[in-house]
């Protein structure tokens, strides 16, 4: 064989061993991988996930393994393994870090040696797919969401979506996935996003501008137009709405105006009734509670239309009872509170669910309680206000929940009050009106607006 034949033999078998050397080893491995999770799983922008594999020292040697950088896998420490000793190695998966899916590895070399790298089998190798969350949105009939279509999310997200009504129409419910999730309300926020999700908004008609106020020596509902470019009540347009009330004293009306609730203080019950399209009750829908109150003189609905409040005159008490989805109240969930509220005879909370505010009628006070998350009364931290509302008969906040007014019975007045930035009553800031009206009751006639 000629010298020049030999150079190229060793030449060849030089590129060969380069070529092997460049590669995990492909023979014999000197260390050996059994995965104790899955290694084939699918990881969501934002979301993160962890593999883990014992890694089985085969040598007689110590080795100290480095895993080849994989984009948005890490190797948690370092895998030090004795003499056919063994290590955890626990791979560390971000998925925001993630620029596409992984095939293959984790490739582990002996420390300062990268020719020296083994992987596992192609059973046992890497198999990550990166998926994105999407939440795709819609509405119904008579009016818009936004955003609207598909919405790229990582997990933990939020999004928040607002509604806009046609008009005549107003938001009905808010659904994920097909639940509802919210009754009313022009926004709606879907928060920590983990999955794909659906949102969708619907509508109803408005029901038009009226005002509901009830006549306890009649027993019934008066029901009236109201103007909405000045806010007077039409007197001449007004019906009466008639069933088994008895000496109503008060009403309160759900978020989207599809039912009324009455309290009836001459038998302590509610009245549950719903509401037509032209905002008339209908009375053959109207059922009643069992007589579970005492002389109820308020009633009133909290903003999320999950709990009813029950101010009872009879026993100096507030029953909170949970309403069902479709408005019904379900008397087994029932709770009297154990404070007393002397002669309990109006009751009102903020928009956001969080406070309330209780007449004392025979004290001349007003109490402010804190509202559990559960929407019962947070009584132990209840603070009572000095007895300057004479004969306290009602009371209801204004929109914006700035100002506190009740009605005082005993010297034929309403007292208006700022509130201070925790909700409590600004006492000194209260004003009263001349003695212009006639054993005034309470400022809590309701009266729903078209949308």
């Amino acid at each position: 064989m000629t010298r020049k034949n030999l150079g190229m033999i060793s030449f060849l078998f030089g590129l060969v061993l380069f070529s092997l050397g460049s590669q995990p080893h492909a023979g014999i491995p000197l260390w050996t991988f059994a995965p104790q999770t899955s290694t084939s799983i699918s990881v969501v922008k934002g979301g993160s996930a962890q593999v883990i594999y014992i890694v089985q020292n085969q040598s007689a040697r110590p080795k100290r393994l480095i895993m080849k950088p994989i984009t948005g896998v890490n190797q948690s420490t370092a895998c030090e393994l004795a003499p056919k000793g063994s290590c955890t190695l626990t791979l560390n998966i971000n998925g925001s870090a993630l620029t596409g899916d992984v095939v293959g590895g984790p490739v582990l070399c002996q420390q300062g040696n990268a020719l020296q790298c083994y992987q596992p089998s192609s059973a046992n190798s890497l198999h990550i797919r990166s998926e994105q969350l999407t939440v795709t949105s819609s509405a119904g009939a008579n009016g818009l969401i936004s955003p609207v279509g598909v919405q790229a999310v990582s997990a933990g997200d939020s999004l928040t979506f607002t509604a806009s009504a046609n008009t005549g129409f107003l938001v009905n419910r808010w659904l994920v996935d097909g639940a509802v999730v919210q009754t009313g309300e022009l926004s709606y926020q879907l928060n920590d996003i983990q999955s794909n999700h659906q949102v969708e908004v619907t509508f109803q008609t408005a029901i038009p501008s009226n005002a509901y106020i009830a006549n306890s020596d009649s027993d019934y509902i008066s029901i009236c137009p109201v103007d909405e470019t000045d806010g007077h009540i039409i007197v001449d347009d007004c019906t009466e709405a008639r069933s088994d009330f008895v000496g109503p004293f008060d009403v309160t009306i759900d978020s989207v105006h599809r039912i009324i609730y009455i309290a009836n203080r001459g038998d302590s019950t509610i009245s549950v009734c719903r509401l037509n399209t032209d905002g008339s009750i209908d009375r053959n829908s109207c059922t009643k509670t069992n007589p579970i109150f005492s002389s109820t003189e308020a009633v009133k609905l909290n903003s999320a239309g999950t709990h009813i409040y029950s101010s009872n005159f009879g026993s100096s008490t507030v029953t909170v009872c949970s309403v069902e989805s479709n408005g019904t109240i379900n008397e087994g969930t029932c709770v009297e509170s154990s404070r007393v509220f002397p002669n309990a005879a109006g009751f009102s909370s903020n928009n956001a669910d969080t406070k309330c505010y209780i007449n004392d009628f025979s004290n001349d006070k007003v109490s402010f309680c804190p509202l559990n998350s559960n929407g019962t009364i947070d009584e132990a931290n209840c603070t009572s206000s000095a007895p300057i509302f004479p004969g306290s008969g009602g009371l209801n906040l204004n929109f914006a929940n700035t100002f506190l007014y009740v009605a005082n019975y005993n010297d034929d007045t309403v007292s208006s009050c700022p509130l201070n930035p925790n909700g409590s009553i600004n006492e000194v800031g209260c004003v009263k009106t001349a003695a212009n009206f006639s054993e005034v009751e309470a400022c809590r006639a309701s009266i729903i607006f078209a949308g």
